[in-house]
């Protein structure tokens, strides 16, 4: 099912302004119209990115809290197409983060109750949905489809990496999350060689600027892993001081245990999370946030959507916890236009969010380093 609306008219500009505009929009394919909605965030990032953005099909799956977020971030921003895909119903546990239901939605189907708001808060996206979640199993579909970007936000393990797979066939830029109570993490693989360009102070040779800052643009090239070599990371013969300085998240140990044993209790969670970092070369102790209320709250996650199995498009379960998902999901939108645009230093490659330690620290799961393109 496609819904579309008639856009409206963009707000009044100056006409030197919108002189400046069209010029340039014209050589990035942005029409007048969406350069003047745009018009702030072109400012940011560029004509060139925005142009990038505006082209792009994403597909976004599970459309409960997190994916609610993260959603309202990329379709503001103006991208091309948007398709979200789920087979569940609406349920009353999805109202407390779910911003595109309300409480006479219950019942129907989640792509269908969700679609004219998302509409609404761009009406020059297209918006198309689908019910059947097996698509995502199915490479062909998912080819004749011309998709850009896939956007997990449930699933288990053997399912993600699948999915990933699948993205890497079609050479297609891959982002998973998924929020766990207090916290959650974020997962990004854009392929094997992802470039992007940064704005940094160009060196002016100790010299008194005489005006604004001059900058310099800088282009570099990041490979990218898939996730099951990021998980297959290990730290062997690191000394103690390194693996400090890395800063290790509980989170990461936390969520490969809980995929191993998600019935497990939270003192079997510690248990179990534990000799994975030992089998990884990682000491318990160094390994930061672990402490008994981490491990309570990931046990909280067991019954939660964001675990259930991808094959039905989303499971149900207890709501999802607001503030983690509005803060997460922001990160995830925020990523899936950095990945688009290429005007920013992406996340490489594992996001994890600690709310009770009010961080959200990123681990390179193998990817290695960036590459300065000459």
């Amino acid at each position: 099912m496609t819904q579309t609306r008639p856009a409206e008219e963009p707000a009044e500009v100056s006409g030197a302004s919108k002189r400046a505009r069209t010029a340039g929009s014209k050589a990035h394919d942005v029409t007048e119209e969406e350069a003047a909605l745009y018009d702030r965030q072109i400012r940011l990032w560029g004509l060139e990115a925005q142009s990038r953005i505006r082209k792009a099909h994403v597909l976004v799956q599970n459309i409960q809290g997190l994916a609610t977020e993260a959603i309202k971030n990329i379709v503001l921003s103006g991208i091309g197409s948007l398709t979200i895909v789920d087979a569940n119903e609406v349920a009353e546990e999805d109202l407390s983060s779910g911003f595109f239901y309300r409480g006479n939605d219950v019942g129907k189907l989640r792509v269908d109750a969700a679609a004219a708001r998302i509409q609404n808060l761009n009406p020059l996206v297209k918006i198309n949905t689908l019910s059947d979640a097996s698509v995502l199993k199915n490479k062909e579909k998912l080819r004749a489809m011309a998709l850009d970007v896939i956007v997990a936000t449930s699933g288990n393990k053997e399912e993600l990496v699948a999915l990933n797979k699948i993205c890497r066939e079609l050479s297609l830029k891959f982002y998973v999350s998924q929020a766990q109570g207090l916290g959650g993490w974020l997962f990004s693989d854009l392929g094997d060689s992802a470039e992007y360009v940064v704005e940094r102070s160009a060196n002016t040779g100790g010299q008194a600027a005489a005006g604004p800052p001059v900058k310099k643009k800088f282009k570099y090239s990041q490979r990218f892993v898939p996730l099951n070599e990021a998980l297959a990371k290990e730290w062997k013969g690191m000394n103690e001081r390194k693996l400090k300085r890395l800063k290790l998240s509980a989170g990461f140990f936390g969520t490969l245990a809980l995929w191993e044993t998600p019935e497990a209790s939270p003192s079997e969670l510690r248990k179990r999370a534990e000799v994975i970092m030992e089998a990884k070369g990682v000491d318990p102790s160094v390994a930061d946030g672990v402490n008994d209320e981490f491990y309570q709250s990931l046990h909280v996650a067991v019954s939660s959507s964001s675990t259930a199995s991808a094959s039905d498009g989303g499971g149900g379960g207890i709501g999802d916890f607001a503030p983690t998902t509005a803060v997460l999901g922001g990160l995830l939108g925020q990523a899936v236009l950095n990945g688009l645009g290429g005007r920013e230093e992406p996340i490489v490659n594992w996001l994890q969010l600690d709310s009770l330690a009010g961080q959200a620290t990123i681990h390179n799961l193998g990817a290695g380093e960036p590459k300065l393109v000459v």
